[in-house]
């Protein structure tokens, strides 16, 4: 599961995407909108299942060609060596005003 935090409407891409398939719908949804520049882990926190990442980056949008630099927190629940859950919480203005 991939969540992404944020208003629905404010990215293309905001919202719960379960199962393999949406998961790989998501992450070629948000490829179509976004260049990845650059992304830098800033501090991590485990607890037990659950990490926490604080990271920064830039990006920039397809189709306006303007980039974005924001931060965000990703929150991984594991399940032994998988992923079972996948949060983002980015500062979703940043991207809104980049994608126009």
């Amino acid at each position: 599961t991939v969540v992404w935090h944020g208003a629905p409407g404010v990215t293309p891409w905001a919202g719960t995407h379960e199962g393999p398939e949406a998961v790989l719908a998501f992450f070629a949804l948000v490829a179509s909108h976004l260049e990845i520049l650059e992304v830098r882990e800033r501090h991590r926190i485990t607890e037990g299942a659950r990490v926490a990442v604080q990271a920064e980056g830039r990006w920039r949008a397809r189709a306006t060609g303007r980039e974005v630099q924001a931060a965000m927190c990703n929150v991984f629940t594991l399940e032994g060596p998988k992923v079972a859950r996948f949060e983002v919480h980015p500062d979703t203005a940043a991207f809104r005003d980049a994608l126009g």
